[in-house]
């Protein structure tokens, strides 16, 4: 098996074929005989010929190659001419970032490969595929979070088959990196306090998405809107008497302060939590956290098909929907019981007078059933402190009858708990795309999975990544190919050909569209009322 070494480690070498309608074209027939790639360093995966994208950690250098060509067809390495015969072996220089071409013809038929050099520092993996189709095409990621020392700051884009396919190290420490609509990608700095950021696949920075006012924005989430309007939330300062959850007097807090700005980042509505949840509704389990400051831990929003805005918070293991013409509550799942509570059903887990559904939850979106219409609200259950293994979870809200019920509940008996972060992604095809957050292990996993082989998965070395953003249509591959190419040109100087840039593709809302994308109900007659939330006082 090939091995792919940095400092010293290893990885296994898996070659991963996909199959989807949505994957990349199947190899043509070509003459009998099958290619034969082997490299120095060596290709991640391994060569095969329905795999058409690979790395290879070149480290600056050159990567020697043996090629064995069938009977009948020619190789060109990096637009040389040419070449036919059994076997011959050739060198190519590259630098970070850069990429050669193979081209395989026969029959007037041409197959191309693109092999691109790794940065020495990337952070290690392995990928495994073992069972049915991956959905999710493209995983966006940021393989820079640990818990002890700093990594490498990358934020990258994986395909199904495991291979890095675009990356950034702009920042000291992303997290939260998405494709927005546009196909652009997003992200923030870890502990900054400053806007996310979009930048183009090329590495052009495109715009930020600054709040309003003065706070830090809060590093846990940005959604972006088809319209161009956008949601993000602050961490305002408050002093408040938070005796009640073990805490002083004059508790200085951290505030979270939801707001969403039109595209030229003209506040239209904001809603602080202080003002709305009294800290009685901490859950007992977080009470050392309200004590220290930290009594709500926002950790993400998303606008409901109605245009109002669902918000989730750690310590509260809540999810809270608002309604932005008012700025009450309409409902509230999981946590301690209020009036606005929903009452949950279907999870065997939760019993009348003894129901804590979930904990420490993260990630909360609307996922609309194609098939059906129908809108569910899906989470990433962390379990903290009870004493149970994460899980991702699909509700089915009835608003009317005050219901939640669970309709799927999805685990892996390997993964046994999951400390912090994570998200949960219901695909359009019935797959799920679950990071089981501060753990290493990013699965794609069937519908109602539970034991067995998972879809695919993605294993990162000593880092994990706050979230995994997916991608399903395969098309974005190619603007993250033009992307990398832009940014990383060769030229003949280079020992490349004249030109490896292709003319950039046409993206589209729908070609890099987010799973399980809603229809948005913008209220676009909604403007900011001084005075709605306690920063006016």
């Amino acid at each position: 098996m090939a091995m792919l070494r940095r400092a010293g480690r290893t990885i296994a070498q898996i070659g991963l074929m996909l199959a989807a309608a949505l994957a990349v074209a199947p190899a043509v027939a070509h003459a009998s005989g099958q290619l034969q790639v082997a490299a120095q360093p060596p290709l991640y995966p391994a060569f095969d010929t329905g795999i058409h994208y690979y790395v290879s950690r070149c480290a600056n250098s050159q990567v020697q190659l043996t090629i064995t060509v069938p009977a009948g067809t020619t190789i060109s390495v990096d637009g040389q001419p040419a070449q036919s015969g059994t076997s011959f072996s050739t060198q190519v220089s590259l630098n970070e970032g850069q990429e050669f071409l193979i081209d395989w013809t026969s029959n007037s038929s041409t197959e191309t490969y693109h092999v691109r050099c790794l940065p020495t520092d990337f952070p290690d993996w392995t990928s495994t595929q073992s069972a049915g189709t991956a959905q999710a095409q493209y995983l966006v990621v940021t393989p820079a979070q640990n818990f002890s020392s700093p990594e490498p700051p990358y934020a990258a884009v994986f395909d199904a088959n495991g291979v890095p396919r675009w990356w950034s190290n702009e920042g000291p420490q992303p997290i939260d990196a998405k494709a927005l609509p546009n196909g652009d990608l997003a992200w923030t700095e870890f502990g900054s306090g400053g806007p996310f950021e979009e930048r183009s696949p090329d590495g052009t920075l495109v715009r930020t998405y600054p709040p309003s006012g003065s706070d830090p924005t809060d590093v846990h989430d940005l959604q972006v809107l088809p319209n161009g309007d956008y949601v993000v939330a602050v961490d305002a300062q408050r002093t408040i008497d938070a005796v009640t959850c073990g805490g002083s007097p004059s508790t200085t807090i951290t505030d979270p302060v939801i707001q969403e700005l039109d595209s030229t980042g003209a506040l239209l509505f904001a809603w602080d939590t202080a003002s709305h949840i009294p800290i009685t509704e901490v859950s007992p389990g977080w009470f050392s956290q309200c004590a220290s400051g930290d009594p709500y831990h926002f950790n993400s929003v998303e606008v409901d098909t109605d245009g109002n805005i669902i918000v989730s918070f750690r310590h509260l293991d809540a999810i809270y929907k608002i309604d932005v013409s008012t700025s009450a509550v309409i409902w509230k799942l999981g946590g301690v019981p209020t009036t606005n509570s929903l009452t949950i059903s279907g999870d065997p887990d939760c019993t009348p007078g003894n129901c804590q559904d979930f904990s420490g939850q993260h990630d909360a979106r609307v996922f609309t059933d194609a098939s059906s219409g129908q809108t569910f609200l899906t989470l990433h259950d962390n379990g903290t402190d009870l004493n149970r293994a994460p899980r991702a979870l699909r509700f089915s809200v009835d608003t009317g009858a005050r219901t939640a019920t669970l309709v799927e509940s999805v685990s892996d008996p390997n993964v046994t708990g999951s400390p912090c972060c994570g998200s949960a992604r219901k695909l359009p095809g019935g797959d799920w795309l679950v990071d089981w957050g501060g753990t290493n292990s990013i699965e794609e996993l069937p519908a109602g999975f539970s034991a067995g082989n998972a879809v695919f998965t993605l294993t990162l070395s000593g880092v994990f990544s706050y979230r995994a953003h997916p991608v399903t249509s395969a098309d974005y591959g190619d603007a993250l190919s033009v992307g990398m190419n832009t940014q990383y040109p060769r030229s003949p100087q280079d020992g490349g050909p004249p030109s490896n840039i292709p003319e950039a593709p046409a993206v589209s809302l729908l070609a890099v569209a987010a799973a399980g994308a809603v229809s948005y109900v913008v209220l676009r007659s909604r403007r900011y009322v001084p005075g709605r939330f306690a920063t006016d006082q």
